[in-house]
């Protein structure tokens, strides 16, 4: 028994020595060779490290050495192909045909290209999320792929976001820019977009016109001041624009005519970075009236007796007033930063803008202050600055019988019955000014206790007081006893803004669970006050007058 069950045990051996034999043949004959070669840069030839090289169809590769040369082993022979990458340059192939028991060779170059990285984005999510995860239409403007030179907020967004219309509501100094997102979208809100500007929510409506509370509202400006442009262009990192249902979604009913979001520059870690920028230019007005002959102007002392009449007509007889209007900006900035978390930028900007009328101008001074502080790898506090001092003086114009251009436009039909110039010159003793003095102050805490999860928490305070000075001094033609209007307008906005994400991933997909809240207060203040009837020349202010009065909003 014992005999024949060694005998059985002895043929299943054999027949499995049997089967495997074939097997083991079939293996020995797989023939298998190498390849080697040097990666190399396309211009410099200097040797690449760390560029992986693959065979492709299969899991077989290497990192190239210091030297660059790579060597792969155990490839099937036959025809194959190799690719090679790297971050920072242009993938690359090459067909080899492998021998068994040899080594081909295979030499490449790279040239270097530029990497699109998924780009974030904040205005369409509750936090950062990347561009390709955003169900919404998000636009975004990138200052410093702009190459012409950045005058204004209003400017970086011109014909750069789909659908948006920005107009410049005048030509005069000091102008603002109309932005309409998706047109004019309510009767009882305001048609302005909402604009937060590293998280701090800004007014977004313009200024109060420089006009006086009595009388004719003609005698004014006519135009109003933006808030945008209370911000230096040249410190502009980015733009986010937001619009549509999303919109109102985020930031509520008030944001039904979008959002926009101004993300200003930060520092980078390294010794300080010195930048200086300055641009010169001028402002000159272009034809815009007729060619032709007026026979009704041709008296003495007029424009057509100064500069022609068919010169004259091009310019609707305003020749003797225009001028070329000069342009200086002046900005300079520093950034770095420490090892050991702490990041600064700071910046300084002088704007000197004279328009193409006589008393036209503005003269701007900004200042920027921004740090960021990292005292842990999961805790970081941003800190944002920056104040704008404004002086704009206007020439009195428009539609109005004690301006400039109404009268010159009429000439002898004009309110004073005549056409010299030294007569309707008279009108520039009227003087507008308007003061403007802002401050934006932000602080965003951010805290990621753990991968996934991030919390941030913003507060801010945007203040900005506006006075508007509208004075027809005493004996001007108009109002020979004189007439003072004075403004002080004062806005502020509070935010408090607290936002937390949890990012959860599973089998191939991922999920991000948001929650927060938001709060703003604004509080406007308008104190108005009018007075006429100065005894005589000289410094006039509103108690020096015979008759006043006053309002308060």
């Amino acid at each position: 028994m014992l005999d024949q069950l060694r005998g059985k045990a002895l043929g299943i051996t054999t027949a499995l020595v049997a089967l495997l034999a074939p097997a083991t043949r079939v293996h020995a004959q797989a023939a298998t060779g190498s390849a080697h070669g040097t990666v190399r840069h396309t211009g410099t030839q200097a040797p690449l490290a760390n560029a992986e090289v693959t065979v492709i169809g299969t899991r077989l590769g290497a990192l190239t050495r210091n030297d660059g040369s790579y060597v792969i082993t155990g490839i099937p022979a036959g025809a194959q192909r190799l690719r090679v990458r790297l971050f920072g340059f242009a993938p690359n192939e090459q067909a080899v045909t492998v021998v068994a028991n040899e080594s081909a060779t295979a030499d490449f170059v790279l040239a270097p290209t530029a990497v699109q990285l998924d780009q974030v984005v904040v205005t369409g999510t509750a936090g950062q999320a990347r561009r390709r995860e955003v169900g919404n239409a998000v636009a975004s403007v990138q200052a410093a792929e702009t190459p012409e030179v950045k005058t204004d907020v209003s400017s970086l967004l011109q014909g750069r976001i789909a659908g948006a219309s920005v107009e410049l509501s005048t030509g005069s100094t000091g102008a603002g820019a109309s932005i309409r997102l998706r047109g004019n979208t309510s009767v009882a809100l305001s048609n302005q977009p909402l604009i937060y500007v590293d998280g701090v929510r800004t007014r977004s409506d313009e200024y109060p016109k420089n006009v006086p509370p009595a009388g004719s509202n003609l005698r004014s400006t006519n135009y109003n001041a933006s808030p945008l442009n209370d911000i230096n262009p040249d410190d502009i990192e980015r733009i986010e624009v937001l619009k549509g249902a999303a919109a109102t979604t985020l930031y509520g009913t008030e944001a039904a005519a979008g959002v926009i979001q101004i993300f200003t520059k930060r520092g980078s870690v390294g010794a300080p970075s010195w930048t200086f920028e300055t641009s010169q230019g001028f402002n000159r007005e272009r034809p815009f009236g007729l060619d032709g002959v007026d026979p009704l102007d041709n008296t003495p002392g007029t424009c057509s007796a100064k500069f022609g009449q068919r010169n004259c007509a091009k310019y609707l007889y305003m020749n003797p007033w225009l001028r070329d209007g000069i342009k200086s900006d002046y900005n300079v900035s520093v950034n770095g930063g420490s090892s050991n978390g702490t990041r600064y930028f700071l910046s300084g900007g002088f704007g000197d803008n004279q328009g193409v009328m006589p008393l036209d101008e503005e003269r701007k001074y900004t200042v920027r202050a921004n740090f960021t502080f990292a005292p842990t790898q999961t805790f970081n506090i941003d800190w944002n600055s920056s104040y704008t001092g404004n002086h704009i003086s206007n020439t009195p114009a428009g539609n109005n019988a004690a301006g400039l251009t109404l009268n010159a436009f009429r000439r002898n039909r004009n309110y004073y019955g005549s056409a010299n110039i030294d007569t309707i010159s008279q009108v520039l003793q009227y003087q507008l000014n308007t003061w403007i003095n802002r401050v934006i102050l932000g602080a965003t805490a951010n805290y990621a206790p753990f991968a996934g999860m991030t919390n941030r928490f913003t507060i801010g305070l945007d203040r900005a007081n506006v006075e508007n000075r509208n004075l027809r001094p005493f004996g001007f033609p108009e109002s020979p006893t004189g007439t003072l209007s004075d403004e002080q307008w004062a806005n502020q906005v509070l935010t408090t803004d607290y936002v937390g994400s949890f990012e959860h991933g599973m089998h191939g997909l991922s999920s991000t669970f948001a929650w927060g809240g938001q709060a703003t207060l604004n509080d406007t203040r308008d104190v108005q006050a009018y007075t006429i009837g100065f005894g005589g020349p000289g410094d006039p202010t509103i108690s020096t007058g015979s008759q006043w009065n006053g309002l308060e909003t």
